[in-house]
C-alpha cells in the first residue's frame, strides 16, 4: 500500500482536545483526509502541527518526502501573505503548477521530488476542508489509483431540473453539492451553501452539480448534469420542499427522522413565490409560503 504522509500547518492550529482555548482552532483536515486516503485503500501517517515558519516547513516535508510515497501538506496554500507551501515545494522540488481553473480548489499547488530514482509527489493542499476535499477527489485520487494499480471507479451521473438559480464565475469549472430527490418521476437539485468551509455542505449532499468553465450558470428549472454520491433508492427516499423557509420544516424533518430512519429532506429558500412556482412545475413536493394577507 502507498504511504502518504499528512503534513498540518498553521500558527492557530491546536491537535484535537477537549479544553481548546480563545483563539485555537481544532486541525481536524488531517482526520478527514487520513480517512479518504484509508478508504481508497492508502495506509497514511499525520505528522505533528508545524507552525507557520518556512525553514520548518521545509524541514518537514524534506522529512516526509524521505519516509513516504506521497504527501499532502495542507493549509500553507492561499492568497495569503503566509503562502509557504510554493516555496517550500521548491525548495525540496519542483513545482509544476500552482492555482487550478477550479473552484473550491483554486490554490491547489502540484509537485513532485525524487528520492532514490523514485518519484514522490508533493501536492499543496488548500487550508479550507471542502476545497481540500475536492483536490483530494479530482486530482489526488487518480494519483494514487495509479500507485494502486486500481482503475478510476466510474462516476454515476444523471440529468436534474436544478431548483433555483445558479450563477458561476466564467473563469472556473466549479462543483457545487446539492441534494437531489425525485419528483413526478423526475430529479430535482437543491444546491448547498457554497462556503470552502462549510464541510457539513458534503456531509448532506446527495451529488454535485458542475458548471463548465466559461459558463455563467444555470436557470431555475434547467437541466443541469449531476454526479451522484449516493444510490439512487436513497434518493428516492427524498421529500423535496422549496420555498420560504419555515422553522416547522426543521420539527416536520426530526419527526419523519423517528418514523422513518431511511429518510431524506432536501430543503431549499427561494422565497414563497419560488415555493409556489416550484410547486407547479412538479419540481417540489412540498413548497412553504407565507401568507402576506391572512384572509
Amino acid at each position: 500500500k502507498p504511504l502518504v504522509g499528512i503534513i498540518p500547518t498553521g500558527n492557530e492550529l491546536v491537535s484535537p482536545k477537549t479544553d481548546p482555548e480563545e483563539g485555537d482552532i481544532i486541525e481536524f483536515n488531517s482526520t478527514i483526509l487520513k480517512g479518504m486516503l484509508e478508504d481508497w485503500g492508502c495506509e497514511a501517517v499525520v505528522y505533528p502541527i508545524i507552525p507557520d515558519d518556512p525553514e520548518r516547513i521545509r524541514d518537514g516535508l524534506r522529512r516526509a518526502q524521505q519516509e513516504c510515497d506521497f504527501v499532502l501538506l495542507n493549509a500553507g496554500s492561499s492568497a495569503g501573505k503566509k503562502d509557504y507551501s510554493y516555496d517550500a515545494i521548491s525548495s525540496v522540488g519542483e513545482v509544476i503548477l500552482h492555482g487550478i481553473a477550479i473552484r473550491p480548489g483554486k490554490p491547489a499547488v502540484l509537485g513532485s521530488s525524487n528520492r532514490d530514482e523514485k518519484v514522490v509527489p508533493l501536492v499543496g493542499l488548500p487550508g479550507y476542508p471542502v476545497s481540500a476535499i475536492l483536490v483530494m477527489e479530482e486530482l489526488v485520487r487518480p494519483a494514487l489509483n495509479l500507485l494502486l494499480a486500481k482503475s478510476e471507479p466510474a462516476k454515476q451521473k444523471a440529468d436534474a431540473v436544478v431548483s433555483r438559480r445558479l450563477t458561476s464565475s466564467l473563469k472556473y469549472l466549479e462543483f457545487i453539492r446539492a441534494r437531489v430527490g425525485k419528483v413526478d418521476g423526475k430529479l430535482v437539485a437543491v444546491p448547498l451553501n457554497r462556503g470552502a468551509g462549510v464541510v457539513s455542505s458534503f456531509v448532506k449532499a446527495d451529488g454535485i452539480i458542475e458548471v463548465p468553465q466559461n459558463k455563467e450558470g444555470y436557470e431555475a428549472g434547467e437541466l443541469v448534469p449531476v454526479q451522484l454520491l449516493r444510490d439512487m433508492k436513497e434518493i428516492e427516499k427524498t421529500l423535496v420542499i422549496t420555498g420560504s423557509h419555515d422553522p416547522l420544516i426543521d420539527e416536520i424533518i426530526d419527526l419523519m427522522k423517528q418514523r422513518w430512519p431511511d429518510s431524506q429532506v432536501a430543503s431549499s429558500h427561494v422565497g414563497s413565490l419560488g415555493g409556489v412556482m416550484a410547486v407547479k412545475r412538479g419540481e417540489a413536493h412540498l413548497g412553504g409560503t407565507h401568507l402576506l394577507d391572512e384572509q
